[in-house]
């Protein structure tokens, strides 16, 4: 069975043996791969990667969530998002941290 540190790091490689572009560092390759990945194979089975993001009340700190889902409908998730309480900033019953 497979852990979502496997499959995130086979995310990677598979950016890495796919990017064309010559842009420095990663940033780039970033950008094309949420632009162009629409799956990769990992463990035998296609995958696909969505990633969510929330921001602490203060906008200064993101949260990313990260969840692996296989054609089978097994699902890895991860990130720094993962179990992390809901915030004024991301809570419709709190007017979503706009003053009142």
């Amino acid at each position: 069975m497979s852990t979502y540190a496997e499959i995130e790091s086979a995310w990677w490689a598979w950016g890495r043996a796919n990017y064309k572009g010559g842009g420095k560092g990663d940033r780039p390759m970033v950008k094309w791969m949420y632009m162009n990945q629409t799956s990769f194979i990992f463990d035998g089975q296609t995958w696909t990667r969505n990633a969510f993001v929330a921001h602490s009340n203060s906008g200064k700190t993101k949260y990313w969530t990260v969840i692996y889902t296989s054609a089978s409908g097994r699902t890895l998730t991860g990130g720094r998002g993962v179990g992390r309480p809901v915030n004024r900033r991301n809570d419709p019953e709190r007017n979503w941290g706009l003053p009142e």
